[in-house]
């Protein structure tokens, strides 16, 4: 298992007054602010100065001495093994502290076909441990990236359980981003599916679901003279007629500053990489050296074992069936009729999704136990 990532803070901080309090098995820092109706970014950092998540981690460990590590890696959890094991809550003096906050998080998958399957339109192969935000919505060296991220704002107050949220909005890049198919002919995008926001007593899930299919054939069709772009679309279109390839992601932002990436789902083809944006420091080095922002590969799946099965036994075709990966795909889509001749361009599913998508604050209310 993954070692939390630690920095230790150039000054510490000093032991708060307060109260002690002894974590234990099944504490984290959202029920223990709740059990004493404090906000939890108060809670973190009355007792460390910082909200830092790596300079966090080591006060867990250092001053805490927590030693269990959370089911990803990311943090040091709460135990009672932890020694001393103690945190201060804060004493109710009567002031109430303000404090507003913004988080934005991005996750994001890259599809793409193995050079290994033999295809005449393949990629040179896995994207890599870490891709720059720049080649995600470049549309280029993949078949199709989902590119997720969102927003909340908020004012929390210290001394209740109240939280004002200002914000909560899918961000300008949210949407699909496409590589030419193959002849060079752009793929058939399917409408993106942006869910509203959901809210929980942590804080916001956000989902998206992106999806599309070559028409190589049939615009190949568009474009030989007729009869012999009929003739040969119809014939590549039997032999290329290949289903819609796709994936669903769910970003969860916490009140706390925290968040969690998750791919829910995806087509049984082709393969694909799922990133989350990277704390590390990144810098695209050439003629003229730039910052960039890096993202970091957190799962991959090989689609080549699947390839018959999506394709030769058209299991790619009609409803959704499954998670990782699933069987048909969330559009329903079923096979075209080899009669018929398809091609035509729907508008580009990002005009809208690629606008700041904002809704409207849930109104707050006291979370439920």
């Amino acid at each position: 298992m993954a070692t939390p990532l630690e920095t230790k803070p150039v000054k510490l901080a000093p032991i708060p007054r307060g109260r002690p309090y002894r974590v234990k098995d099944g504490d984290d820092w959202l029920s223990v602010a709740r059990a004493h109706g404090i906000n939890v970014q108060y809670l973190i950092s009355y007792n460390f100065d910082t909200l830092n998540t790596r300079e966090v981690n080591w006060y867990l460990r250092h001053r805490v001495g927590c030693v269990v590590p959370s089911p990803k890696g990311w943090n040091w959890r709460f135990s009672s093994s932890a020694n001393p094991g103690i945190i201060m809550i804060p004493p109710d003096d009567g002031q109430l502290v303000l404090k507003i906050n913004s988080f934005t998080y991005s996750i994001a998958t890259m599809s793409w076909i193995d050079p290994r399957s033999g295809l005449p339109e393949h990629d040179a192969g896995s994207p890599g441990e870490l891709v720059d935000r720049k080649l995600i919505l470049g549309s280029s060296g993949y078949r199709f990236a989902n590119f997720l991220e969102a927003t909340i704002e908020s004012t929390d107050t210290s001394s209740k359980a109240i939280r004002l949220l200002h914000r909560v909005a899918y961000e300008k890049d949210t949407g699909l981003y496409r590589s030419p198919s193959f002849l060079g002919f752009p793929s058939y995008p399917y409408p993106i599916k942006l869910e509203e926001p959901q809210y929980i007593d942590e804080g916001v899930v956000f989902r998206q679901t992106v999806g599309a299919r070559t028409q190589s054939a049939e615009l190949a069709a568009g474009v030989a003279p007729p009869p012999i772009g009929l003739v040969a679309g119809k014939i590549l279109q039997k032999v290329m007629n290949f289903p819609p390839i796709w994936t669903e992601l769910k970003l969860t932002l916490r009140y706390d500053g925290t968040y969690e990436g998750e791919l829910v789902a995806h087509s049984l083809y082709p393969s694909c990489s799922y990133y989350e944006r990277s704390p590390l420091i990144c810098l695209n080095l050439g003629p003229k050296p730039e910052a960039c922002e890096a993202y970091e590969r957190k799962y991959e799946y090989d689609g080549l074992p699947n390839f018959d099965r999506w394709f030769e036994q058209d299991k790619g075709w009609g409803a959704k069936s499954g998670y990782m990966p699933a069987d048909g795909n969330p559009w329903g889509v079923t096979a075209p009729d080899s009669d018929v001749l398809f091609g035509q361009q729907p508008p580009d599913p990002n005009e809208e999704v690629r606008r700041p998508r904002q809704y409207p604050p849930e109104t707050w209310r006291p979370p439920s136990r």
